[in-house]
């Protein structure tokens, strides 16, 4: 592994008011505040299993990135080559990596603000 890739990993939290009531847009959007995080990863194509896996979960299997365990905090978002794709699981193959597998929900087109 190279870990040669370079990727953003997103985590959003909530904006809540000072109630801890969550805000929301003037459409009723819920509003997020978003922290961003580099790091360096090896991409790899996912295997057809997990191509499968995702599709029982309504994802589409985009990517799988290989990442130091210390760099991962349970972000939920990452950006890739420019676009965002969801974290929708993770497996740690030995205790200092971690696969982050990524993809977009089916049926969405680009440009969707997970």
């Amino acid at each position: 592994m190279y870990f040669s890739d370079r990727v953003k990993l997103i985590r959003r939290t909530s904006k809540k008011d000072e109630r801890g009531v969550p805000i929301t847009d003037a459409i009723g959007n819920q509003v997020f505040t978003e922290e961003t995080t580099e790091v360096w990863g090896d991409r790899v194509s996912p295997t057809r299993a997990e191509s499968a896996a995702a599709g029982q979960m309504g994802m589409v299997a985009e990517a799988t990135v290989v990442v130091h365990t210390d760099d991962y905090a349970g972000q939920t978002v990452a950006e890739l080559d420019g676009h965002r794709l969801i974290i929708y699981r993770t497996f740690s193959p030995t205790p200092d990596l971690v696969e982050l597998h990524m993809g977009e929900k089916r049926g969405e087109t680009g440009g969707n603000q997970h």
